[in-house]
């Protein structure tokens, strides 16, 4: 466990830790977590986690979960590591990733 942290940490060679803030492609976009996971495999991005804007409804979707809350300017954000509710991905959340390089290129190809 400590090489794998280790080497997502380290920011030296290999896969990386990265926070995907950009506008969600099409592709993703009304998927579940697990669907976006299955969809980026295939691209060898691995999603870890979804920074998302709390709600009432988002309490009760994602009941089985932890949410982390974030004060982040006026907005009232959660951070849910491997969400297992049914929450549909929308074109403003952010994913937390593993992948080779900066997922900007990466996600370059998939529908908008």
């Amino acid at each position: 466990m400590s090489y794998l942290i280790s080497e997502l940490l380290t920011f030296n060679s290999g896969s990386e830790l990265y926070r995907y803030s950009g506008k969600l492609p099409n592709t993703l976009v009304g998927k579940t977590f697990s669907q976006a996971v299955a969809t980026l495999a295939n691209r060898h991005i691995l999603p870890l986690g979804i920074e998302i804007e709390y709600s009432q409804d988002l309490q009760t979707i994602l009941s089985g979960d932890v949410l982390h809350s974030i004060k982040e300017g006026e907005g009232n954000k959660v951070i849910v590591v491997n969400p297992q509710g049914n929450y549909m991905l929308q074109e403003k959340d952010v994913l937390f990733l593993i992948a080779e390089s900066e997922p900007h290129g990466l996600m370059k190809g998939m529908s908008r």
